[in-house]
């Protein structure tokens, strides 16, 4: 370690950076006492200057549905789905950007359910319609079964958590389009339902001004499929 110019040791930014943290420790160690800085456990207590981002593995995401596209996705008609990107930008941004799925990444599905008493878990898209409402006997009425039976209120997908999915999906692609420029073929991959049109179903979801499908709005176009393993 070369002296300076004052005939003073001049130390490198490692050893600096090395001592200022010793002397925190021992400041923090005087004012605290041991016990308060993690002494009996030997930790320093990071300032910061010098305490570092934690880094988490990537947590499984959720990604909700409704009821009729929850079963075009079981039947193997739905691979896609486009969200509305907020703010709207001025033009198309990296799909980095995308706050909802990267590719590669493995979704739960979100889908109105219920839990009963017995802690069973109810998917609306198994039940059938009775008097407006999903329901089947005995509280659940499967898809097969046509009798009427009182009804139940599921709770909307958005509050379902991760232990009660049962579909996941992989995210295989994700980019950046208008809405109109959706293709026949990427239209077809939307599945949606019998006798309603894209411009149905988005504005049922996005009926804000400059959101709506004849705005011709950006938006993130996701691409999945079912995970079986």
């Amino acid at each position: 370690m070369p002296p300076d110019s004052a005939g003073k040791a001049s130390l490198t930014p490692a050893e600096l950076q090395a001592a200022l943290e010793r002397d925190t420790h021992s400041a923090l160690m005087r004012r605290l006492g041991p016990k308060d800085c993690g002494a009996e456990s030997s930790t320093i207590v990071a300032t910061p200057a010098t305490r570092r981002p934690r880094i988490k593995p990537p947590a499984d995401r959720g990604i909700g549905f409704g009821v009729e596209l929850i079963r075009a996705i079981r039947e193997g008609r739905k691979t896609q789905t486009r969200r509305l990107i907020r703010p709207q930008p001025t033009a198309a941004p990296p799909v980095t950007d995308c706050p909802t799925a990267r590719v590669g990444e493995r979704l739960f599905v979100r889908e109105p359910w219920w839990r009963d008493a017995d802690g069973r878990i109810v998917y609306a898209a198994d039940c059938v319609a009775h008097d407006g409402q999903l329901s089947d006997a005995g509280g659940i009425k499967r898809a097969t079964d046509r009798s009427a039976q009182p009804a139940l209120k599921f709770r909307p997908a958005m509050y379902m958590p991760r232990t009660a999915a049962r579909l996941w999906l992989r995210v295989e692609s994700v980019r950046v389009e208008r809405l109109q420029a959706i293709t026949a073929a990427d239209l077809a991959a939307e599945g949606l339902p019998v006798g309603q049109s894209l411009a149905m179903v988005w504005d049922g979801f996005y009926p804000g001004a400059g959101h709506r499908y004849a705005d011709d709005p950006w938006a993130w176009v996701i691409a999945f499929a079912v995970v079986t393993d």
